[in-house]
């Protein structure tokens, strides 16, 4: 679905590109590349509040998957 994300930005579609990638988060809510790709987009799209709020989420992932790592 990540792959798609990216197949419909290339094309310019971004709402499928957003719904693609929301869907892979919501299938896999670890799946860092999937966030990191769906903030770029909004910054791309000068989206800042749905930018910043996918930035804390991303965070938050990451801090999870570090403190698994260490344990």
């Amino acid at each position: 679905l990540a792959t798609a994300g990216a197949i419909y930005m290339q094309t310019n579609d971004v709402r499928s590109a957003e719904a693609s990638y929301q869907k892979a988060i919501a299938q896999n809510p670890q799946f860092i590349a999937a966030y990191a790709e769906l903030a770029n987009l909004y910054w791309r799209q000068q989206r800042g509040l749905d930018y910043q709020n996918i930035m804390q989420s991303l965070a938050q992932v990451n801090t999870m998957a570090a403190n698994q790592v260490q344990q």
